[in-house]
């Protein structure tokens, strides 16, 4: 019934010495009445709360647990909206539980009652710590109703502000939201043969040609000043790092400010670069940011200390179990060691650089509007392709049991024209449930393409020898850098 939500808005046009003032109001709630508990609401909203003290944050309202009624909620926010004007900042943090209406468990509650249902409609909702099932309506902060109008007022200031959902079904909430385990996914491969649950019934997926065109619509952004990152789509899960205790997109967020987005080191961070950082996060959802418009791209923040990067991979070992983690999710679990050094040759790939201007996402079929990372079995689901360069396609993956494929180059080198989105296949997810990696590289030069055909596959593309992805991580990484683009995407399911 509930989603674990963070909201949080942003300094995002100008440098900040230009700003007469800043607000922020920061909500954290880990303590409910009448919903389940949580363990990293207040955590979010206090590191985030010293992020924005140390830019030097004017007012800062902080609302924590049973401070943090709906009321004392939008009181602020409608108080800052009063009193903010053009060139000043606004900050908003909410971190606790949420829901809309892509919540199949609250479902019922909606359908019961009309007026609610018609305020839900394409809108998300906070839960403040009074929520009342006995008067869900009226106790829920309804993004339509309550957020939107308080955000229209700051926006048509002028006033600057980015605005981010670390939450489940968030991809809704600011345009008209309990924490779950890391959700997990296994891909079906094209063409590969299936059992499901031991029946011996064959189901077969058919790739679909490279050269299929498919129109991915753009939603449209209601805001002239705001930037908004959501943590999912609006049918998607958001998840929450077990270890620290803190949401993913959060942890990430913050990594990509502190420096480690600032892609060209003049210690800035525009909306270009903190899009990329999240996209290449590895993130186990995949975040939403709109305006779409790439010509938009206002400065984030200014920091003093560059973050470097912490190791990609680490492995646990626990009673002859290994558990493998990148820095924001469970990957997989292995008996024996060989499978992990198995498994870590080819993640080597996996984290192969190139050229930046190439993006790979899925896309549930049935919501086609928003990017997705983690899907239940048996959803239907579309891997997309665009390249701003052009080239030839070689697509590996990495599935659940630590196996590497090789999907592309299979039989004819179809180049793929630049700044056109391509559908690569229709995949359904199935057990066993685990997580997909999977790495695409566009050539320039079709002959470095034809280099990847010397490597022995089976008749699914499977390389069987590890030597063999040792050799094929070789020959990547004597190419030139700039002669070749990458795109990287992680997969999930869940029941």
């Amino acid at each position: 019934m509930y989603s674990r939500l963070l909201l949080m808005v942003w300094a995002a046009s100008i440098p900040l010495f230009l700003w007469a003032k800043s607000y922020a109001l920061i909500v954290g709630i880990d303590n409910y009445n009448e919903a389940d508990d949580l363990h990293g609401a207040v955590a979010d909203a206090v590191s985030l709360n010293k992020t924005l003290y140390t830019q030097g944050i004017d007012t800062i309202t902080l609302l924590k647990n049973a401070e943090a009624t709906r009321e004392n909620i939008l009181f602020s926010l409608h108080d800052i909206a009063k009193k903010i004007q053009k060139e000043d900042r606004f900050y908003m943090f909410f971190s606790g539980h949420g829901t809309s209406l892509q919540d199949a468990s609250f479902a019922e509650t909606f359908q019961g009652d009309k007026k609610l249902l018609a305020m839900m409609e394409n809108s998300g909702a906070l839960i403040p710590v009074d929520f009342s099932r006995k008067n869900v309506r009226d106790s829920l902060i309804i993004g339509h109703r309550d957020l939107r109008p308080e955000f229209e007022k700051i926006d048509n200031k002028g006033a600057t502000s980015i605005v981010v959902f670390d939450a489940c079904f968030s991809g809704l909430t600011s345009r008209s939201l309990p924490s779950r385990s890391t959700r997990r996914r296994h891909l079906i491969l094209p063409d590969e043969v299936h059992y499901d649950n031991g029946s011996q019934e064959k189901k077969k997926r058919i790739l679909l040609p490279l050269d299929k065109l498919y129109f991915i619509p753009k939603l449209e952004h209601p805001y002239k000043n705001l930037i908004y990152i959501a943590s999912t789509s609006s049918s998607d899960w958001a998840v929450e790092d077990s270890n620290t205790r803190r949401g993913y997109l959060t942890q990430q967020v913050e990594e990509c400010l502190r420096g480690i987005g600032d892609y060209n080191k003049d210690h800035k961070v525009f909306k270009k670069e903190l899009d990329s950082c999240l996209k290449n996060s590895n993130l186990p959802q995949a975040p939403q940011l709109y305006p779409q418009d790439e010509t938009i791209d206002p400065l984030i923040i200014n920091y003093t200390n560059v973050t470097g990067t912490n190791s990609a991979l680490n492995i646990n070992n626990n009673s002859g179990i290994y558990t493998i983690s990148d820095n924001f999710s469970q990957l997989q679990t292995f008996d024996n060691l060989s499978d992990v050094e198995r498994f870590k040759k080819s993640y080597h790939i996996y984290e192969f650089e190139g050229d930046d201007s190439f993006n790979m996402v899925a896309y549930d079929s049935s919501d086609m509007d928003s990017v997705k990372k983690t899907f239940a079995k048996g959803d239907e689901f579309v891997i997309m392709l665009e390249s701003e360069r052009g080239g030839y396609l070689a697509l590996f993956s990495i599935d659940a049991k630590g196996n590497f494929y090789i999907l592309e180059p299979n039989e004819d080198a179809i180049k793929l024209q630049a700044s056109k989105p391509y559908m690569y296949a229709a995949v359904e997810a199935g057990e066993p449930f685990g997580t997909d990696l999977m790495k695409a590289i566009l050539f320039e030069n079709k002959k470095d393409l034809d280099g990847l055909r010397v490597f022995h596959t089976d008749s699914y593309g499977r390389v069987r020898e590890s030597e063999e992805v040792d050799k094929i991580y070789a020959y990547l990484k004597n190419l030139p850098r700039e002669t070749f683009s990458t795109a990287s995407l992680k997969l999930l399911t869940h029941k």
